[in-house]
Parts: structure tokens; C-alpha cells; sequence
């Protein structure tokens, strides 16, 4: 097919393998070894080593769900070769568990091997992207402590002019000024609680309807403290890692977080304005951008895995409803520059 085709043969092989990627993820893996089988020798003519790796990578999971088992191992051995070669740390990953699965029972010392390297690969992933994710956390309310020293001075300059009235008018134009000056900064105070919960949700933001307002909690000084900020990074940090290849809870992460899920819930919903399961559903979306534009090769599928989303068509479904768009079109806009 590819050689038959005018016009960009490389194009067309490209989208061989990502045709190829559907259908074994549709489970028709004697379709996909088919087309795999005419774009590697492409590839490996052309001499693109990325190409290769990827459409590898497929041809060895195509053939050890159809039994080949030999030429499975045979086919992600090769990935594995080129990918370290290149340096492609999210394919070599892949490749390396998958050669684990398949020997695990067959020959288990070299199964460990593989598995040991993957372990080795994904915590060196998984470090990297918390890293990114937490260093966006920290660029959002770099600015906490400037804000709190800002609203101090007001608070200052506020008592004084309110002293000097005081002397010159007498008990009842304090009482007025007061009043005056607390609607000023609970206004003032409120517009500051907004705009930290807009810069916390604006990467995160989803367009479903917002849910019913609440009686917001009486608290003296409505800024995000140290304890806060501490408190959030260590709720990302729970769960980005709980996430891998398991379906993340309220109760899993209360649990890493030493509380009850009603306590967790509770301090969720005051610093963001959200419940805790959709707050955690946003930190899984973050990571799943992070993913999707950190190595435009890991394969959809794979992001959704190890983002903690149940299968495909869940993670899918949740990323074009909360980003406005699909997690392919998401990559194919914000991964161009």
C-alpha cells in the first residue's frame, strides 16, 4: 500500500502505523500485523529510527496476541535496541513490559530483567512529569506572599485613616467608617479568593456547570497560607503517584494523606472551590496534557493508563469534556510549537 501510493509515501506510513495502533486497540491484530509488516521495511529503509521503533512496538503486541510469541520478542527487542539508541525513554518502556509479560512464565530471569528496567524508566517518567506538574503549581501562587504583604499594607493604611477620623469626629463617624472599611476589604478580600481559585483552576478548567454555591467558612485571613500550598502540593504529589495503571479514589488518596475522605473533601472544596473527586480528576487531566506533549510518540492509549483512567473510551470521554477537545486533537494543536 505504501509503495503504491503517489504523492508523500512518508506521510502515508505514518498514518499506516497510527491506523495500525487503532486496530490493535480494537482488538484486530491480523489487520494490524499487515500493515506493520509493509511499514517497517519502509522505515528501516528510510532510516527513520523513531518510525521504526514505534511501528516495532506495535508489530510486537499485533504478534503476541495473535500467538507469535517468537517473533513478538523478536520484533520489541529491536524497539527496545533503537529506542536507547535515541534516547526514547516512554517506547522503550513500553516495549520492556511487554517483554516482561510475555516471559514471565517461560523464562523468568531474563523477564525480571526487563521488568527491573522498566521500573527504572517509568519512575524516571513519572519523577519528571510530577516535577513539571508541581513546578506549574509553584509558578501559579509564586506570587502568594507578595499578594499577602500587598493586602497588609491596605489593612495599615486603613487603621490609620480610620484613627484620624476617630479623633476628629467623635464614636458615631467610627462606627460608620468601620463599617465602610470592613465592606471595602471583605470586597477586596473576596475578589483576591477569586482570582487565586481562577489562576488554580485555569489549567484545569472544565465546562460543565459549575456546581451549587456554598456558604463560604468564616476564616480571618482568606489567602492561600504555607500550610496550604503544602497541603496541595502533597495532595498532587499522592496522586500522581497513585495514578499508574489503577483507578484513583477519594478514599485511596485520603488514606495517603493520613485523613478521613470527608476531611479530605472538606479541605478540597474550601482552597478550590471544588469537591475532591474532581479535583483529582483535574490533576489527572494535568498530567495526561503533560504526557500528551512531552513525547508526541507515547501512544493515547498508554497516557490514559498511566493517568489512572479505566480504559480508553473513559479517558477519552473525560479529557474532550473537561478540555474541550480530544486528547489526539489536543496533542496534534498544543504540540506544533
Amino acid at each position: 500500500m505504501v509503495e503504491a501510493t503517489t504523492g508523500n509515501n512518508y506521510k502515508m506510513a505514518v498514518r499506516q502505523t497510527q491506523k495500525a495502533s487503532i486496530l490493535v486497540s480494537m482488538e484486530r491484530y491480523e489487520e494490524a500485523e499487515k500493515m506493520l509488516a509493509e511499514v517497517v521495511p519502509y522505515f528501516r529503509e528510510a532510516g527513520d529510527q523513531l518510525s521504526l521503533a514505534i511501528a516495532l512496538n506495535k508489530r510486537g503486541q499485533a504478534a503476541r496476541y495473535l500467538g507469535h510469541l517468537d517473533d513478538a520478542v523478536e520484533y520489541l527487542s529491536e524497539s527496545i535496541e533503537i529506542c536507547q539508541r535515541i534516547g526514547n525513554p516512554y517506547n522503550e518502556a513500553y516495549a520492556q513490559r511487554a517483554i516482561y509479560e510475555i516471559l514471565y512464565k517461560s523464562n523468568p530471569d531474563a523477564a525480571r530483567m526487563h521488568l527491573e528496567r522498566y521500573h527504572l524508566l517509568k519512575d524516571s517518567l513519572y519523577s519528571h512529569a510530577t516535577a513539571e506538574q508541581l513546578a506549574r503549581f509553584n509558578a501559579e501562587f509564586g506570587r502568594d506572599e507578595l499578594e499577602k504583604e500587598k493586602e497588609q499594607l491596605t489593612r495599615r493604611n486603613h487603621r490609620l485613616v480610620a484613627i484620624g477620623i476617630a479623633a476628629g469626629v467623635g464614636a458615631v463617624v467610627i462606627i460608620i467608617v468601620c463599617l465602610i472599611w470592613f465592606r471595602r476589604r471583605q470586597s477586596r478580600t473576596d475578589e483576591l479568593l477569586s482570582n487565586m481559585m481562577t489562576e488554580l483552576s485555569e489549567a484545569r478548567r472544565s465546562p460543565a456547570p459549575a456546581p451549587e454555591p456554598e456558604p463560604e467558612p468564616e476564616q480571618p485571613e482568606q489567602y492561600l497560607t504555607r500550610e496550604d500550598k503544602t497541603f496541595l502540593k502533597k495532595l498532587i504529589l499522592s496522586v500522581t503517584q497513585a495514578m499508574e495503571y489503577q483507578t484513583v479514589t477519594v478514599t485511596q488518596i485520603a488514606d495517603k494523606m493520613c485523613m478521613s475522605p470527608k476531611t479530605l473533601n472538606r479541605r478540597v472544596k474550601y482552597l478550590t472551590g471544588e469537591g475532591a473527586k474532581r479535583y483529582i480528576m483535574r490533576i489527572q487531566l494535568e498530567q495526561a496534557k503533560i504526557m500528551l506533549l512531552q513525547d508526541l510518540d507515547i501512544p493515547i492509549v498508554e497516557v490514559g493508563n498511566c493517568c489512572g483512567f479505566d480504559d480508553h473510551s473513559s479517558f477519552t470521554r473525560t479529557f474532550t469534556q473537561n478540555v474541550g477537545m480530544s486528547p489526539s486533537d489536543y496533542r496534534l494543536t498544543r504540540g506544533q510549537g
